[in-house]
């Protein structure tokens, strides 16, 4: 958990690992925004993230509270995913701040039952990204790394790949910051499996792949990614250099268009506040 300033934005987050998120975020934002916002990471856990709002030292009242909400509740074809169980929580947390915006557009369910005001209120989609992603970086020969907790699941899918020849490194779980930034440096590619079998975007995985120059390789993703646009897919992982730049200036272009100082402008600006 985690309460920390980036010019003139306060991140709360109740996890290390949204709090690696939210350190992520802050790097898209170059300057400041001119005005305080308050940007609390993960909705679903409303107790921890009031704890680390209360350790604040004084300031002035942020002129936007936003909340994200980062949980995999449904997958690209609306069936309920392991996270689903926060939706009332997520529900009853909208309320609470002047914008929520939710990086799945597949969760639009969730907010059908609030009330139109409070619905709103709430921005889906992807947002999260830098305005000018880094060129691409490349490492001729390197591996495709794979970080973030693994299940069995996740193991069949390293196996059948390291299977093929193919060199993938699988970091221990819970490696973040400067350790994990290392080892991106050292990569040739990311690479994305999913939790669960279904359709759907760890966009935090894929925003730390673009901060660090790096094209993705994933199973299938929820749109706005398109296989063979945006990424490769694991049949595609025995790629080119050529083709990993190629697919990485495709995947930053896209996600330039869901920048998240964008985001935040465009939102200030829906409250009659305007930013540089």
């Amino acid at each position: 958990m985690a309460a920390f300033r980036h010019h003139d934005v306060t991140f709360l987050t109740p996890a290390r690992v949204l709090t690696d998120f939210a350190r992520d975020l802050a790097d898209t934002l170059p300057a400041p925004l001119g005005h305080p916002v308050e940007v609390a990471v993960g909705l679903h856990r409303p107790a921890d993230l009031a704890r680390e709002r209360a350790t604040l030292p004084p300031g002035p009242a942020p002129a936007l509270r936003l909340g994200l909400q980062t949980e995999h509740i449904l997958d690209a074809d609306g069936m309920p995913l392991w996270q689903s169980w926060h939706i009332g929580t997520v529900q009853a947390e909208v309320a609470a701040y002047d914008a929520v915006l939710d990086l799945s557009p597949a969760n639009h369910e969730v907010y059908d039952a609030l009330s139109p005001d409070l619905r709103a209120r709430v921005r889906l989609g992807p947002h999260i990204f830098p305005s000018q992603p880094p060129p691409f970086a490349p490492v001729p020969g390197g591996p495709m790394l794979f970080f973030g907790g693994v299940n069995p699941r996740r193991q069949r899918r390293f196996a059948k790949l390291q299977g093929r020849g193919l060199p993938v490194t699988v970091l221990p779980h819970a490696t973040f910051g400067a350790d994990l930034r290392q080892e991106l440096s050292k990569a040739a590619a990311v690479l994305n499996i999913h939790f669960a079998p279904a359709r759907y975007t760890e966009a935090p995985r894929i925003l730390k792949a673009v901060l660090a120059g790096k094209p993705l390789i994933s199973e299938d993703l929820a749109l706005p990614f398109l296989e063979g646009t945006h990424y490769l897919s694991l049949a595609e992982a025995k790629a080119s250099d050529a083709t990993l730049q190629t697919s990485y200036e495709a995947l930053a272009s896209l996600c330039a268009q869901y920048s998240f100082p964008g985001f935040l402008r465009a939102v200030l600006h829906d409250k009659g506040l305007s930013a540089p």
